[in-house]
């Protein structure tokens, strides 16, 4: 009986060394995984960073521009309908309004004898 004690208890401290060192192979490749996801996310930033923000001998070239005021849409009451186009064309322009709804636009904001 006491020889079977000592066997088990011979195993069960095998079994609990193997246990241990699989549990520091496990922590250690965490470990690593876990620096090498840091280094790809720090790359990720730098590389955001770089395209984000233009090199300085790019800027020279770049217009400036300040705040972008909020435009309204020009009304067409009937008169001037050059001057109109015009400033419309600029809106759609400037406002980047798709070609599709340009016409439901336009006809939105027509006022007096132009509406009718």
């Amino acid at each position: 009986m006491e020889t079977q004690l000592q066997a088990l208890e011979k195993r069960l401290e095998a079994h609990a060394l193997a246990s241990n060192q699989r549990m520091e192979d496990l922590s250690s490749a965490s470990t690593r995984k876990f620096e090498d996801l840091l280094h790809m996310l720090q790359s990720l930033k730098e590389q955001m960073a770089d395209s984000r923000s233009p090199r300085s001998e790019d800027r020279v070239n770049q217009p400036k521009m300040g705040y972008i005021p909020k435009l309204e849409f020009p009304k067409f009451d009937g008169s001037n309908p050059r001057v109109w186009i015009k400033k419309r064309c600029k809106y759609f322009t400037l406002c980047k309004i798709p070609d599709d709804q340009k016409v439901d636009l336009a006809s939105l904001n027509m006022i007096d004898k132009a509406e009718n």
